[in-house]
């Protein structure tokens, strides 16, 4: 059995019950090992705490001398089965603070025996500090994550918003993130919530728009909140590019449809959003089909994964 000192290897009487003839290994009934356990739970566990940071191959690495495969560890993840959002502790309640902020996005996930999934990842904190040139830290940052639809997810994250935050009166909540339709439907759930189009999605369809030209324009007529002089910008890119007719139209109807959230974008300090890193680094990382722990798989194979 391996152990978090390595291999331990042992004896152990086979009984057999009088009264029914079943056979029994007493000390493994005593231990609490079932008849399939080669890692004692102990190790287990840290193999699965610490496969949420790293590879499986190096939490393997850190946790025991023994020489164990990414699919032992891959094997214990599974075997935890899934973890509700829940599951987390409660952290120390803050009345005093009222506006909290929501990073939402969501990243596709080949799976075995059936169609993709769109595992979604929602992360909730009152702050940002910076911690050096360029890199900021999320301060009292909770994490959700999971592929149920919207009216399960955001209801979890609404009871802990209001236990955490709401003790006095209820937060204002600015939700970040694309104009996917599953983050839209949060105003269905949150109470006194406002959503801002993430930086990167926002420049994104700008760039569509202005293609190889320039987006001066087009920045400054968002940024002043003119709708004007923006559809007019765009006329101008049509008449002098009707070859990129689809991507300055997909570019166009995106903005328009999510005004005051780009707007929001460019003119709000607070507004600063770090959706695809997060989902980058919690679930691609994970999930892909060339994750970081170099485990090959094919077309409709996905690694375990666990719940945040």
């Amino acid at each position: 059995m391996t152990t978090l000192w390595g291999d331990v290897t042992f004896a152990r009487t086979y009984y057999q019950c009088k009264a029914d003839s079943s056979y029994h290994y007493l000390l493994d009934e005593w231990l609490g090992l079932d008849k399939s356990t080669h890692i004692e739970p102990l190790c287990r566990a840290r193999l699965v705490t610490r496969s949420a940071d790293v590879s499986y191959r190096k939490a393997a690495a850190l946790t025991t001398p023994t020489s164990l495969s990414v699919q032992s560890v891959l094997l214990s993840i599974r075997k935890l089965g899934t973890l509700p959002n829940q599951a987390a502790a409660m952290p120390e309640a803050k009345p005093e603070i009222h506006k909290v902020y929501v990073e939402a996005d969501e990243d596709h996930a080949a799976m075995q025996k059936c169609p993709a999934k769109e595992m979604k990842l929602i992360n909730v904190y009152d702050s940002k500090v910076s911690v050096c040139r360029g890199r900021r830290k999320l301060c009292g940052r909770r994490t959700f994550s999971g592929w149920e639809a919207p009216s399960q997810l955001w209801p979890e994250v609404n009871q802990y918003i209001q236990q955490a935050y709401g003790a006095e009166q209820t937060p204002e909540v600015v939700i970040k993130g694309d104009a996917a339709p599953w983050i839209k439907a949060r105003t269905n759930y949150l109470a006194q919530s406002t959503h801002v189009v993430d930086g990167y999605h926002a420049s994104q369809y700008l760039r569509k728009i202005a293609g190889k030209g320039t987006s001066r324009v087009l920045y400054d007529a968002l940024r002043a909140n003119d709708q004007a002089a923006f559809v007019q910008e765009v006329q101008r890119k049509l008449r002098t590019g009707p070859e990129r007719k689809k991507p300055i139209m997909d570019g166009y109807q995106y903005i328009l449809s999510n005004w005051d959230g780009a707007h929001k974008a460019l003119t709000q300090s607070d507004a600063t959003s770090s959706t695809e890193g997060h989902v980058s680094h919690m679930l691609s990382e994970r999930m892909s089909s060339r994750c970081m722990d170099g485990v090959r798989l094919g077309p409709n194979k996905s690694p375990g994964c666990v719940r945040i």
